[in-house]
């Protein structure tokens, strides 16, 4: 559960929003990507919709399990598993 009250699925690997941009439109709380940087879709469009953003995490849709709670801090660069699912 999001702090926006959703409860997501992850939706797949890091290149869906590079071939799918509406994925960026997904309720979330924030954004987590194996590719990218600074000037990349998903990291305009997360400034935008005021959610943070970490591009460049490498293997992230591999070691983040679904269902896990995480902490997206966009200042820091960091991404921080706080809750593997049950």
């Amino acid at each position: 559960m999001n702090e926006r009250g959703n409860s997501n699925e992850w939706i797949g690997d890091s290149e869906l929003g590079q071939r799918f941009p509406a994925w960026t439109f997904i309720p979330a709380a924030g954004v987590v990507v194996n590719v990218g940087a600074m000037g990349s879709h998903a990291m305009i469009v997360s400034r935008e919709l005021g959610v943070p953003c970490v591009a460049s995490v490498a293997d992230a849709t591999d070691i983040i399990p679904n269902g896990a709670t995480i902490t997206v801090d966009g200042n820091a660069g960091t991404v921080t598993i706080d809750a593997l699912p049950a």
